[in-house]
């Protein structure tokens, strides 16, 4: 069966009607679709479409693909961010211990690194910590209303 550019935008159409929202997805589908109304040895446009679809698992499986898709994201951005809390917090731990150590040692530019250390703790670390409890509260909250 040969596939026009009408019967693309049908499906297009129909996909984003039965939920299926994410770009590379959504194409990906399409293709699939696409593939195997090509191969399909029937003439009827609605008879293949209808049975790869099927063939799919149907437009509850492929939302269910979707939303795990999406969670997974969730997941990893939380993870990245939760990474980079920690390798902050550890930074300017460090900053902070080698300026003490400077201090009680009273080698030169003590002042200095606790200053810096002091200072990312104000300016960066803590407003990143309450940044991430913020968003980690919101996926939590997604993940929860599934």
């Amino acid at each position: 069966m040969i596939v026009t550019d009408d019967h693309i935008t049908y499906i297009e159409t129909n996909l984003t009607f039965y939920g299926i929202t994410d770009r590379d997805f959504k194409e990906d589908l399409l293709d699939h679709i696409c593939t195997h109304l090509e191969k399909s040895n029937l003439n009827d446009f609605e008879t293949a479409y209808q049975e790869a679809i099927h063939n799919l698992g149907g437009y509850a499986a492929m939302q269910l693909i979707q939303r795990e898709k999406n969670e997974k994201a969730l997941i990893l951005s939380f993870i990245r961010r939760k990474r980079n809390v920690h390798l902050t917090c550890a930074i300017n731990s460090v900053i902070l211990l080698i300026g003490f150590l400077f201090f009680i040692f009273k080698w030169p530019f003590s002042g200095v690194l606790i200053l810096i250390g002091f200072s990312q703790l104000i300016l960066i670390t803590i407003p990143f910590i309450i940044y991430e409890q913020y968003k980690l509260k919101a996926q939590k909250m997604l993940l929860l209303n599934k």
